[in-house]
């Protein structure tokens, strides 16, 4: 559970700061060439997946996950 809240923040970190990597599509590929694995154990990451993380309504705060 640790694990998937450090790569939730990275996710959104790296979405919402300037920086060198650039939209889902850099993002995927970022996790993806560091070996992070998805929350389901994928060793590769997909624009939907980063995108799916991005509009998870528990992670934007718009409903409570017990």
């Amino acid at each position: 559970m640790k694990e998937e809240e450090s790569v939730v923040k990275l996710i959104f970190h790296m979405f919402t700061t300037p920086h060198e990597i650039k939209g889902i599509n850099g993002i995927a590929k970022y996790l993806t060439d560091r070996g992070i694995p998805t929350k389901k154990g994928s060793s590769v990451w997909h624009r939907q997946v980063v995108r799916q993380t991005l509009m998870n309504k528990a992670y934007i705060g718009e409903t409570i996950s017990f």
